[in-house]
């Protein structure tokens, strides 16, 4: 949702089409997505690394919504690179982290993959139903934004939850 709102609002404020807007948000996410894929195929990204990783794509993913704020310039493009870093990999990190998670393991990875999907399909066709309905109300994207940076700080908490929940000793039932 945070990419299609980041294109439409560079091509609303592009002076001249063709500019390097989008392609900065794909370059970002391209190089970010093959990045995550190698740490994880690498084992960089240990168990204790994880909760970082995603707390940081969350991280990434608010900021892009505050600068996407901004009238074109270095502040707009670093929103958009911020966008594709966040776009390309939040979700195979959250989804990787979901099922790596203490209780979950193989045994539950299909329940919880479902289960997680299943939300997320939520989103993906409310999420341009809300920020259109957004957009006819006020007139612009910003209210919109401002929406998306609230769901980043939720994204930021739960990860942050989920390491509490990593870090905690096993209970015995948990075993």
């Amino acid at each position: 949702v945070v990419g299609a709102v980041a294109i439409l609002i560079v091509a609303a404020r592009a002076p001249r089409p063709g500019q390097v807007g989008p392609v900065l948000v794909y370059v970002a996410g391209l190089l970010a997505m093959l990045t995550c894929s190698a740490a994880y195929n690498l084992r960089l990204a240990s168990p204790r690394r994880r909760v970082p990783i995603l707390a940081g794509l969350a991280v990434a993913a608010g900021l892009s919504t505050l600068l996407l704020h901004a009238e074109p310039g270095p502040l707009l493009a670093a929103g958009l690179v911020a966008q594709g870093i966040a776009r390309s990999s939040l979700m195979t990190v959250a989804m990787l982290s979901l099922v790596e998670t203490r209780g979950v393991g193989e045994r539950n990875a299909g329940i919880a993959g479902g289960l997680f999907f299943s939300a997320a399909e939520i989103g993906g066709a409310g999420g341009p139903i809300l920020l259109g309905s957004l957009y006819d109300a006020t007139g612009g994207f910003a209210a919109g934004l401002w929406l998306l940076t609230g769901m980043a700080l939720a994204i930021l908490a739960g990860a942050l939850r989920l390491g509490a929940l990593s870090a905690a000793p096993q209970r015995h039932e948990d075993r």
